[in-house]
This record gives structure tokens, C-alpha cells and sequence, in this order.
């Protein structure tokens, strides 16, 4: 009996680890170091659309420009309700970006009260404008407040 179940936890971690997993079929993280340079992206919108780089791009861009270096991380976005959320692992702390639809009751409540509200674990501070928001932890909030401002428009 210890072995059948045994078998059954084992084989609900790995699917819930390849659930996990990133969409894109690239692998979830990924390391970058300054002075790195991207790999571009692969989407499918539009040519018009591909030139504009997207949010995530364009922060990456400015950590790399001030010499920040970072592991990156897909997050479960949509437990805040965004549609897109990546980590930025940096020495001991983090910084969230999430990026949401400004039409959906997440984002404008998430605008209003500055945080974002995760089920279970009540509500995170957070600046949220122009339909994204980040959190940062244990990191200098004015230096990454100051690039996301930057590059968040």
C-alpha cells in the first residue's frame, strides 16, 4: 500500500512540475549577465507590432544597462490576475513584473490600492501603472522603481 502511494505523490509532482514549466518551450529560467546580449524573441503578432519591444524586453534592457545581473523566472501570473508575470532573481532579493489586461477588475483594483492581492495571502505592495506592476524584495527600491519608470510606459 506504501508503495502505490508512493508512486501516486511521485507521479502528481512531476505533473504538477511539468505543468509548470514555460509555455514557449524554452526552459522557465534562464541567466543574464551585463553586457549579455538577448536572444531575440519569437512571437507571432504582427510586423508592426514586433518592432515595439514589449515591457519585459525593454526592463531586461535597462538592468542590463546598469549592470544588474539577474536569473530570470516565469511566474504563475495569473493567481494576481495578470496575464504575464516574470521574476528577476538578483543577489538576495527579487523583483515581480506582471504585466495585465487594463480592462480587467484585477488591474484596476490592483491601480487603486497599489498591491496586488494573492488568494490566500492577503495583499503585497506594489507600483502599479500603464497596465503593469512590480514588487520588489529585499532589493534598493528607489534604483529599480527608477528603471521601471523608465521603461514602463
Amino acid at each position: 500500500m506504501r508503495r502505490i502511494t508512493a508512486a501516486v505523490l511521485f507521479s502528481m509532482i512531476l505533473l504538477t512540475m511539468s505543468a509548470c514549466g514555460s509555455s514557449s518551450g524554452q526552459p522557465a529560467t534562464s541567466k543574464a549577465a551585463a553586457g549579455s546580449t538577448p536572444a531575440p524573441a519569437q512571437t507571432t503578432q504582427a510586423p508592426a507590432q514586433q518592432q515595439e519591444k514589449d515591457m519585459f524586453t525593454k526592463f531586461e534592457e535597462a538592468l542590463t544597462a546598469a549592470g544588474v545581473k539577474y536569473e530570470k523566472v516565469t511566474m504563475g501570473a495569473e493567481l494576481v490576475g495578470a496575464e504575464q508575470g516574470i521574476k528577476y532573481k538578483i543577489d538576495n532579493g527579487a523583483i515581480e513584473i506582471y504585466r495585465f489586461d487594463t480592462s480587467k477588475e484585477a488591474y484596476k483594483t490592483a491601480e487603486k490600492t497599489q498591491s496586488l492581492k494573492l488568494e490566500g495571502f492577503g495583499a503585497f505592495q506594489a507600483t502599479v501603472k500603464n497596465g503593469a506592476a512590480m514588487i520588489i524584495k529585499d532589493l534598493d527600491e528607489k534604483q529599480y522603481k527608477d528603471i521601471f519608470n523608465s521603461t514602463i510606459k
